[in-house]
């Protein structure tokens, strides 16, 4: 009645299983991208789960709230989909009936 042959159940590895090691550096400088930071060489070869990347990136992360971890997220996400390379703000629209002039350097 059961529908699976239990014999040839395996088990599954917990793995992300990144194809090989220029993954891994790719990965990082995705992370150190996305929240502005730097990885040295050896804190990346104390990372073995992805617990201690996490781990790393929060010890990593200013503490007086100076960095928004969403916002810095969204902001990676939006500039990626877009691949505008302009300033990106919580006043930035999709939309460009809705778009206000951007401020010049020297208005600041």
């Amino acid at each position: 009645m059961w529908p699976f042959n239990r014999s040839g159940v395996t088990e599954r590895l917990n793995t992300v299983d990144l194809d090989d090691d220029l993954g891994d550096v790719e990965m990082l400088m995705a992370v150190e991208e996305i929240f502005r930071l730097t990885i040295q060489d050896s804190e990346a070869q104390t990372i073995v789960t992805v617990g201690d990347l996490y781990e790393l990136v929060k010890r990593k992360m200013p503490s007086d709230g100076s960095v928004d971890p969403v916002w810095e997220l969204v902001e990676y996400i939006v500039r990626h989909h877009s691949g505008s390379n302009n300033p990106i703000d919580a006043g930035t629209t999709f939309f460009p009936k809705f778009a206000k002039p951007r401020q010049k350097a020297g208005d600041i």
